[in-house]
């Protein structure tokens, strides 16, 4: 492996925000009358996109297309309103970035948040020139796993090929992704998925704490000067 560039997840890669995502949703569920869920339940909600989490949030006999986009809607005005009341980077990540950056390695993130929400997450908490490429859900981009989202990235980095560049994230979504686009992928366990979930999934690389991330990037890299 050879790393020039590395893709990451957003939430429970970079950030942690099951809190305020937990909090949001059971927000919307209390006003419709629906029963809301523990904060450990929405570990398995996240990953695949919002509209998925509120569909999985929702008892199945509510789950009609209609309710569960208008659901969305109020989700993502009520979500707006508290995004960084309880979000925090994990720790050590803002530190990985810029020794990563300042090692010449190109950053880039790729979320299945919408697409206007993703800059608005960061930037409370990185400097957004870390970033090459910052992209989320958008029309025209589907979500992950959908492998677009990496080649979109690939395109900006066309001095790169797919055997440069790494995908960093916590879930199932980010390894079949990574495995569409024949990139390599790191699973990392301080996210939203333990570690037997993850090797369930394929992993065959895991990183349990930050500065284990960086020691085999390092190892790995190859930065372009």
């Amino acid at each position: 492996m050879r790393i020039r560039g590395v893709i990451f997840d957003l939430d429970g890669t970079l950030l942690d925000t099951l809190p305020d995502l937990a909090e949001a949703v059971n927000t919307v569920l209390a006003r419709h009358g629906f029963p809301t869920h523990p904060l450990e339940d929405y570990r398995l909600m996240v990953g695949f996109g919002a509209i998925i989490m509120i569909e999985r949030a929702v008892p199945p006999e509510a789950r009609s297309p209609e309710r569960v986009e208008a659901l969305f809607r109020e989700f993502e005005e009520e979500y707006e309103r508290r995004a960084h009341l309880r979000t925090r980077p994990y720790p050590g990540i803002p530190d990985l970035l810029g020794r990563l950056r300042e090692a010449g390695i190109r950053l880039a993130v790729l979320s299945n948040k919408p697409h206007h929400a993703v800059e608005g997450a960061l930037a409370p908490f990185f400097d957004l020139s870390l970033f090459d490429v910052i992209l989320g859900h958008r029309e025209g981009l589907p979500p992950k796993p959908d492998p677009r989202g990496v080649y979109e990235i690939l395109a900006a980095w066309s001095d790169l090929g797919p055997e440069d560049v790494v995908l960093v994230g916590d879930s199932e979504v980010d390894l079949e992704t990574a495995r569409a686009a024949g990139i390599q992928a790191v699973a990392v366990t301080w996210g939203f998925r333990t570690e037997e979930e993850l090797r369930d999934a394929g992993a065959g690389i895991l990183c349990h704490r930050v500065e284990d991330l960086y020691a085999l990037l390092s190892r790995e890299m190859s930065p372009l000067r």
